[in-house]
């Protein structure tokens, strides 16, 4: 059990690290153009994916099931990269409606995925998380 939770850890970590190393370099080459979005898209692995990741290290008996994590991390992955698709936007100099699509998305499967998780916590005996 330990090791999958540092695996999904080592996971989020390598996500938030990935997505600096692609904003630096794109934002390298943008011609002294800087988008918020972009340079911001970070924190959305980081405190969405790795900060949670630690915290449920140390309390392995709320570590959430298959199903809520899938969902979770799809949520992460939909707010990062519409943060990622916003800034290449801005930079560009342009805009779309499909930015919108992809926070409401994000925050739809975080939705699910939190639910997900309480009813598993529930089912399983636990308090939920937040009760």
């Amino acid at each position: 059990m330990r090791t999958e939770l540092a695996k999904n850890r080592d996971r989020w970590l390598l996500a938030t690290v990935g997505t600096v190393f692609f904003s630096a370099v794109y934002e390298c080459f943008s011609h002294q153009v800087y988008s918020r979005a972009m340079i911001l898209a970070f924190l959305y692995p980081l405190l969405g994916g790795l900060l949670p990741a630690t915290l449920l290290m140390m309390k392995a008996e709320l570590q959430p099931g298959e199903w809520a994590r899938s969902l979770w991390g799809a949520g992460i992955a939909s707010l990062t990269l519409g943060s990622l698709f916003r800034g290449v936007l801005e930079i560009y100099g342009t805009t779309s409606r499909l930015c919108a699509v992809y926070g409401l998305l994000g925050w739809t499967l975080l939705t699910l995925g939190f639910l997900s998780w309480t009813l598993e916590l529930r089912r399983r005996g636990r308090k939920a998380p937040l009760c």
